[in-house]
């Protein structure tokens, strides 16, 4: 900005102002940042001195640009210095509305709580408060009711009442961050003053499994019917997620886990075939999927019977996944030469570099394996025909 001003008054034929060096020293050291202002002007103030004529300057020529600038750089100081007080003067007035006794008349009358800094500052206080009285509370939950992180703090005060307790809870329905949300049901199911009527008003709304869970280990194990509510829950939620982890838990009950194994998700099924106590009928029905992931877990189940893998594993080679025909080099104890020939040509390279490294491949796959396209299936076939050459 200055050197455009002083190319202005240089074409303008104004006299050299070199005059103004003092001025500029004076700003730099008057205001911060104002040594930038200095830089930016010498160089036109060098060029302005060249051809200058040796006439004998006059006072106005070197005063009134010396105003000009000096009132440009009071503009944006003037700005810093308007923001930083505005800035003050509402910490200062949001303080003494924190720190106001009760009264019939708002404290926060006048504060634009919608202002990101008003609740940061809020929050702060809270946690540097660790006694405030419930009224206080209630008070600041009213004024910022649309503020999520805000309620999770109000949440987490070891002072909150049971009322506000239910109205936070309350809120949640209109709640959009999922992450949010899931930390607020965290903070309210482990806060000393949720009663029983609240912990099963969350359990029936609860977003999240570990919310459901964090209720049941607040009851004990001696409350069965709120651990086998909390199953059927995330069995019947509509996140398939959630349902593939109430799947795996050992305690769901039988009906429930009938249920699951005509689930629509392929992961649900496949999940619940890992279940310890999935009794046997089950596990043989999850045996005759149509998805080859849900037969994979089920050969890996204790109870599965010897025929399902071999059938799984004959099955296995021709699968559309990569990691079921992966498996069956990495897993299968009775592959045989034959088997291991035809995944030679699998066009996945992990799996010819499986095959290149059992132990069962025979020679004459291993010299195919040798001139392979991929360098990796290469380097290993070529290792084990190494080895083989080795005496003993």
């Amino acid at each position: 900005m200055a050197g455009v001003v002083f190319a202005a008054l240089r074409l303008a034929g104004q006299s050299d102002p070199f005059g103004l060096l003092p001025v500029v020293f004076v700003m730099a050291t008057a205001y911060y940042g104002g040594i930038a202002v200095g830089i930016l002007w010498l160089p036109i103030l060098a060029w302005s001195r060249l051809g200058q004529p040796s006439e004998e300057r006059s006072p106005i020529s070197v005063l009134v640009p010396a105003a000009l600038l000096f009132g440009l750089a009071l503009i944006p100081v003037g700005f810093t210095v308007a923001k930083h007080s505005r800035a003050k003067l509402l910490e200062h007035r949001t303080l003494q509305a924190l720190n106001a006794a009760p009264s019939t008349v708002s404290p926060w009358a006048g504060i634009d709580t919608r202002l990101p800094a008003v609740a940061g500052q809020v929050i702060q206080w809270l946690e540097r408060t660790p006694t405030v009285p419930a009224w206080k509370l209630e008070e600041i939950a009213a004024t910022f009711p649309d503020n999520n992180w805000l309620a999770v703090r109000l949440a987490r005060q070891k002072d909150c009442p049971l009322s506000l307790l239910e109205t936070l809870w309350d809120r949640t329905a209109a709640w959009r961050k999922k992450e949010d949300l899931r930390t607020l049901e965290m903070a309210l199911v482990t806060h000393p003053a949720c009663d029983e009527a609240l912990l099963k008003r969350i359990l029936q709304g609860a977003s999240y499994p570990e919310t459901r869970d964090a209720i049941v280990a607040r009851f004990g194990p001696e409350r069965s019917d709120i651990a086998n509510e909390a199953l059927r829950l995330s069995a019947e939620n509509e996140d398939f997620s959630t349902r593939a982890v109430a799947a795996k838990n050992p305690r769901l009950p039988r009906s429930l886990m009938e249920k699951l194994a005509d689930d629509p998700r392929t992961v649900v099924r496949a999940t619940l075939a890992t279940n310890p106590a999935l009794p046997f009928e089950l596990l043989e029905k999850l045996n005759r999927d149509a998805e080859m992931e849900v037969r994979h877990q089920v050969i890996l189940h204790p109870a599965a019977q010897a025929e399902w893998k071999s059938a799984f594993y004959r099955d296995a080679v021709t699968a559309k996944s990569t990691d079921i025909r992966y498996s069956v080099v990495a897993e299968d104890p009775e592959i045989s030469p034959e088997t291991l020939a035809t995944l030679a040509g699998d066009e996945s390279w992990g799996i010819r570099q499986a095959v290149a490294n059992h132990p069962k491949t025979s020679r004459e796959v291993l010299e195919r394996l040798a001139s392979d396209s991929d360098n990796t299936v290469r380097t290993a076939a070529q290792s084990r025909l190494s080895e083989s050459k080795k005496p003993g």
